[in-house]
C-alpha cells in the first residue's frame, strides 16, 4: 500500500536516531564508543539535545551492557550529574544476552515492556554494546556470516516487535578502512 505522500520518520535525535531503525556505531577499541552511546542515552531519555542535533521528544533507553557494565553505569551516572539532571527513563542490562537463539527475542521485548512499565514512559532506544557479545554468548563466529545473520534477523524481529531504535556497537577489524569486525556478507 503506498501513498502519494512521503512517511516521516520517527525521530528521536533528528537524524541519528528514528524508531523502527537500526545504526551501527564501530570503532577500533578504545575508540569512545561506549561513551559516546551513554552520553546520547542521557541525551534522548531527558529531552537533551545532543552534539547540535534535536532532540525530538524524551523516551526510555534500554543499555544492554554485555561489556563493563559497571563501566557504563558510570558514566551515565556521570553525564547525568553534568546535566543537572534528577532520575532518567534508563535500564543498564548487564546480563548475557544470546541473540542467536530466536527464544531470546521474547525475552528482551519483555524486557522492554518492564522498563516501559517501570519508567512510565515508552522505550525509545536499545543499544547493544557489543556486536561481537551477542555473537559469542550463542557460541556464534563473529567471522560467519551466517552466524551474523542468524543475530541481525533476531534483532529485527526485536525491532518491529517493540518500534524502537537499534543502535549497535562494534569494532573493527585489523583493518580498519575494512570496517566492522567479522563477515562483512
Amino acid at each position: 500500500d503506498l501513498t502519494a505522500g512521503s512517511v516521516a520518520k520517527r525521530h528521536l535525535i533528528k537524524g541519528v536516531f528514528a524508531r523502527g531503525e537500526t545504526s551501527a556505531w564501530i570503532a577500533p577499541p578504545g575508540g569512545m564508543k561506549s561513551a559516546l552511546m551513554a552520553e546520547a542515552s542521557v541525551c534522548v531519555a531527558g529531552g537533551l539535545d545532543w552534539h547540535g542535533k534535536k532532540n525530538k521528544g524524551a523516551a526510555g533507553v534500554v543499555y544492554f551492557a554485555l561489556e563493563r557494565a559497571d563501566l557504563v553505569r558510570r558514566r551515565l551516572q556521570a553525564h547525568r550529574e553534568r546535566y543537572n539532571l534528577g532520575d532518567l527513563p534508563i535500564a543498564v542490562v548487564g546480563s548475557t544476552v544470546d541473540l542467536m537463539a530466536p527464544s531470546t527475542v521474547s525475552m528482551i521485548i519483555e524486557t522492554l515492556k518492564q522498563a516501559e512499565e517501570s519508567f512510565g514512559c515508552s522505550v525509545g532506544l536499545a543499544i547493544f554494546d557489543t556486536f561481537a557479545k551477542l555473537i559469542a554468548a550463542g557460541g556464534g563466529d563473529e567471522d560467519k556470516a551466517r552466524d551474523q545473520g542468524r543475530v541481525f534477523s533476531n534483532i529485527q524481529r526485536v525491532k518491529e516487535a517493540a518500534d524502537i531504535h537499534i543502535a549497535i556497537v562494534g569494532h573493527t577489524g585489523k583493518d580498519e578502512s575494512r570496517g566492522m569486525r567479522g563477515s562483512n556478507a
